[in-house]
């Protein structure tokens, strides 16, 4: 087969039964000498001789394919001779003897070389290589089988279609072994989402009514050296992140021991960095296994010290500790004129925001943070112990920090679901720490008396909770706290708007607060007694 005058296909082809030849070109067909092959279909240069021009051109015909039929071998019968048996001397029977014994220890050494780089025809590829490629072509085999149509289907119509007769036969938790491998396995590997959340309702069903499918969930993600990572942590589709997680947590529902749910926590925390691409999921899970108790709280707390690592990300968006505010002489100024209309401004801190999980977390773990054995007692930075603060900006302790006052005092810019448990983290940081709670009471006023009327609800509603702590320092930041709102009310009685605002979150903490209500009872009276004089 070749072209010709500038494209056109041609082809000379024998007739299988005949020894005759023929030309195709197109549609016209005539019969065709053999011996003019070599002329026609190889090219080269043509011959100028009975030519007009006597330069060298190339010929215009060039065969680029050869067609052939493969023939079938005919094997050949030969009758069988006998001829009499040769006499052989011992001598040549004893060398037949040793070139065979020989063969077959070359035979048995090849085979064991063979064994070590497990192929007799590739003894020169390093087995490093070897089991490499095999390992590639199995990977890529089963995933041809795995991803045909007949078994996707198949697996789904086995665990689908008797279902219940597995739960008849005891055979759940094998059937959900068997589900959760091919869903977060097979088809999480090859990338079918679709497919993945069809089986959403079965596997969520299986492990929310069978206790040993929950354990060896649990187990498998605690044990597995990539699972828990893969669809968990770094998975970039949120909705199979959603089903993975969905499943783990119906798993830790039916599983009430703490350390059987440990080590998948350990696991787990070893990739804290990595909670601001998948917080929720994230924030959920740890949330579940707080609720498990105290030991299990405690856990978090003291083994992983979880509450710097969450003050951390919500405050400076890395798991490290806020860093205290530096001295004077490291404050550096600001550029000015000209080159600051030319500065471009940093970009703000992606930083764990959360929801109401988030600070019910916290507040869980935060009621087995110890506090401080003394308030002049010092830890060492590079110390992991984690106390609850006794002053301010202690340079050992995240909780002391002011970025972290000023976030949870902006939190309570509004009533939300996560009031309650952002309530209980304030009460729990200043229960019975007088010195703290007096240096949180100036930060709070000083906001009052310098922000503007429409910037204080935050303030107020943060005070309204400090006010509301009921230890044994109750009566004392009640009385601080108050003798010094009033002076201030005092001093912006020629603001109308400030003192509108004050006036009203004043009585809104009256109405929730029964100590700050008897307390202003007790100046009203003590006031009007002073004027009756």
């Amino acid at each position: 087969m070749g072209s010709a005058h500038s494209g056109h296909y041609y082809a000379y082809l024998k007739d299988p039964h005949a020894s005759s030849w023929y030309e195709f070109n197109d549609t016209v067909v005539t019969p065709f000498d053999p011996r003019h092959l070599a002329a026609e279909c190889f090219g080269g240069v043509a011959d100028p001789s009975g030519e007009k021009k006597h330069t060298p051109s190339m010929k215009t015909h060039s065969a680029f394919m050869l067609v052939y039929t493969r023939r079938k071998p005919t094997l050949a019968l030969v009758a069988e001779q006998l001829s009499p048996p040769n006499k052989r001397s011992f001598a040549g029977t004893s060398v037949a003897i040793m070139a065979v014994l020989r063969f077959k220890r070359r035979v048995h050494l090849h085979a064991s070389t063979s064994t070590t780089s497990s192929s007799t025809s590739t003894s020169n590829i390093p087995s490093s290589i070897w089991h490499a490629i095999h390992a590639e072509n199995q990977s890529f085999w089963r995933k041809q089988y795995v991803a045909e149509a007949a078994c996707t289907t198949f697996t789904y119509d086995l665990c689908h279609k008797y279902s219940s007769h597995m739960e008849t036969l005891g055979l759940t938790s094998l059937a959900f072994q068997v589900a959760a491998t091919y869903v977060f396995g097979t088809l999480w590997q090859c990338r079918d989402v679709a497919r993945l959340l069809a089986w959403r309702p079965l596997v969520l069903s299986m492990v929310g009514t069978n206790e040993a499918s929950s354990l060896w969930w649990i187990y498998t993600l605690g044990t597995h050296p990539t699972l828990l990572v893969d669809v968990l942590v770094e998975h970039d589709q949120e909705p199979v992140r959603t089903f993975a997680t969905d499943v783990t947590l119906r798993a830790m529902d039916m599983c009430a021991d703490v350390a059987r749910c440990e080590p998948m926590m350990t696991k787990l925390l070893t990739e804290f960095d990595h909670i601001l691409e998948c917080e929720h999921s994230y924030v959920d899970l740890l949330l579940a296994f707080a609720r498990k108790g105290p030991e299990a709280s405690a856990c978090l707390v003291h083994r992983h010290h979880l509450v710097a690592k969450l003050v951390g990300m919500m405050v400076t968006g890395k798991n490290a500790q806020p860093v205290p505010p530096p001295g004077d002489e490291f404050l550096v100024r600001p550029p000015s004129g000209l080159q600051h209309a030319f500065h471009t401004p940093p970009l703000p801190p992606k930083v764990l925001i959360g929801d109401e999980h988030l600070w019910q977390l916290l507040a869980l773990v935060l009621q087995h943070v110890p506090r401080r054995p003394s308030a002049t007692t010092a830890l060492p930075a590079a110390s992991c112990v984690q106390y609850l603060p006794t002053t301010l900006d202690e340079p050992d302790n995240a909780l002391s920090s002011h970025d972290w006052m000023c976030l949870l005092t902006h939190r309570a810019s509004s009533y939300s679901a996560e009031t309650a448990s952002w309530t209980t983290v304030v009460t729990t940081m200043c229960w019975e720490s007088p010195q703290f709670s007096m240096a949180w009471l100036d930060y709070l006023l000083d906001a009052i008396e310098d922000e503007d009327h429409h910037l204080l609800k935050p303030y107020f509603r943060t005070l309204r909770v400090l006010l509301a702590v009921d230890d044994s320092f109750a009566s004392d930041r009640i009385a601080a706290g108050m003798t010094r709102l009033i002076a201030i009310m005092a001093s912006q009685q020629k603001y109308f708007k400030a003192t509108e605002t004050t006036l009203d979150m004043l009585l809104r903490m009256a109405k929730r607060v029964p100590k700050v209500c008897c307390l202003l009872l007790c100046d009203l009276c003590l006031s009007f007694s002073h004027i009756s004089e």
